[in-house]
């Protein structure tokens, strides 16, 4: 019975993936992601458990007042709803032509150096859109992914094709470890709650738990940490590749990888400030953390 309750479950939450994925192969992919930009204000205007509690943090982290929050949150479902759409639509091509890229030169240095490569971004702008574009202009990446839906997975390893080379499951380190010895490029997304192991910066003036994943790969294996975000403007993409997260040698290990955890921090809050509408507001960032910043 459990086994058929698992598979059961498999199929419902997989349902809407199939439906758009039927779509997008029909539609215009410009109006497939309007379609998901109003499927994901509907889904905000009717899921007042997980609309009020992003509101709320939108209010405390930016000093918004209910009605420019109610607006944030509400384009955020939006670019929910686009990514969401986005994923299906991956194995039409990129659009190459409505995509500009900054920092390009940081993209290709860690291209050349020789390291594994840390391509850290957040659930933010279209964010789904960087794996053909790390397969482009950096390599071919791996993806640290929390899915646990076996048929979601597999579409999306057909949707990226030879784009992407294998989907990681969150919290396996060894694999981390092993693809940091060999040069390969992962991409991972570091911008949700870390839980009790995380350490405790500060994001967007609140202490929030930070993953320290990407410091202690930095230290230990000399990786490149590069944030890299693709901000979606007026319906075109834009890429922006930031300079490799740095720390003071001179530093101990444990202030080695706090340094890098803190950049990522910063690099955030500051994509987030610029365009508050793009990123995920759903997720509690700062539960669990106390006020002892690390």
């Amino acid at each position: 019975m459990a086994r058929k309750k698992g598979w059961l479950r498999s199929q419902v939450e997989v349902f809407p993936a199939r439906c758009f994925t039927a779509v997008s192969y029909v539609l215009p992919r410009g109006v497939a992601l309007s379609l998901g930009r109003g499927l994901g204000r509907l889904v905000c205007r009717c899921s007042p458990a997980y609309r009020r509690p992003a509101e709320a943090n939108v209010q405390r982290a930016l000093g918004l007042d209910a009605d420019q929050a109610r607006r944030v949150v509400g384009e955020s479902y939006a670019a929910m709803g686009e990514t969401f759409v986005g994923f299906a639509t991956l194995h039409r091509g990129m659009g190459w032509d409505d995509l500009t890229i900054e920092g390009l030169e940081h993209a290709h240095a860690a291209r050349d150096s020789g390291r594994g490569v840390l391509a850290c971004t957040g659930h933010f702008g279209a964010w789904e859109f960087l794996i053909p574009v790390l397969a482009r202009h950096l390599r071919a990446p791996h993806l640290v992914s929390r899915l646990r839906n076996d048929i979601l997975l597999d579409m999306l390893r057909r949707r990226c094709g030879d784009a992407l080379v294998s989907i990681i499951p969150k919290y396996s380190g060894r694999d981390l470890a092993r693809l940091m010895g060999q040069g390969a490029c992962v991409m991972t997304m570091l911008d949700q709650n870390a839980g009790r192991n995380g350490a405790v910066v500060d994001f967007l003036g609140r202490p929030a738990r930070q993953h320290t994943v990407a410091g202690r790969l930095a230290d230990r294996f000399e990786a490149l940490v590069l944030p890299v975000y693709i901000l979606r403007e007026d319906g075109k993409l834009r890429v922006v590749f930031e300079a490799p997260l740095s720390f003071d040698p001179a530093l101990g290990s444990e202030d080695r990888v706090l340094a890098i955890t803190r950049g990522l921090s910063e690099s955030l809050e500051a994509r987030v400030r610029a365009a508050p509408g793009q990123w995920n507001w759903i997720h509690d960032r700062w539960h669990n953390a106390t006020d002892e910043r690390s």
